[in-house]
C-alpha cells in the first residue's frame, strides 16, 4: 500500500490530466492489474480521480482510464457483493462518470470506454432520469 500512497495517488490527484501522461497511464496501468488488492473505500475515491483521467488528450490515456474504470466497476467486496452500487455512489460522482465516458466515446470507440459507459448507465439505474437534462 505504501506504493501505492506514494506513487501513484499523488499522479492521479493532480488536476492537469496532460501533465505527465505517460506516468499517468503506467499508474492507471498498475491498478489496472492490481485492483483486487485495493480496499473498498479506495476504489470508491479512485473511481472520480479516473474519470478525470477520461479528459486527457493522449488516446492511450483515455483506453486505460476507461478499461479501469470498467474493472473498478465489477469490484466485489469479501462476501461477493458489488463494491459501487446504486446506495454508496453520489450522484454528482456517476454524473460526472457519465459525461466524461460520453465525451470520450465521441472521441476514442473503444471496447473498455464502451464497456465502462454500459455498467455505468446500469449502476445509474433509476436515478437515470435525474441525469439526462444536464448531459444534454
Amino acid at each position: 500500500m505504501g506504493y501505492f500512497e506514494s506513487l501513484i495517488l499523488p499522479e492521479l490527484d493532480e488536476q492537469d490530466v496532460n501533465k505527465h501522461p505517460a506516468v499517468k497511464a503506467a499508474c492507471m496501468k498498475f491498478l489496472f492489474y492490481f485492483r483486487a488488492q485495493i480496499s473498498p473505500q479506495v476504489a470508491l475515491a479512485l473511481l472520480p480521480k479516473v474519470s478525470l483521467q477520461l479528459k486527457c488528450d493522449m488516446v492511450v490515456n483515455k483506453i486505460y482510464a476507461g478499461g479501469l474504470i470498467e474493472r473498478l466497476l465489477l469490484l466485489k467486496d469479501h462476501k461477493k457483493n458489488n463494491i459501487f452500487n446504486p446506495h454508496n455512489i453520489d450522484d454528482n460522482v456517476l454524473q460526472a462518470l457519465l459525461a466524461a465516458l460520453l465525451d470520450a466515446v465521441k472521441e476514442v470507440e473503444n471496447i473498455f470506454i464502451l464497456k465502462a459507459l454500459f455498467y455505468t448507465l446500469q449502476l445509474s439505474g433509476p436515478r437515470m432520469q435525474n441525469f439526462i437534462e444536464p448531459l444534454s
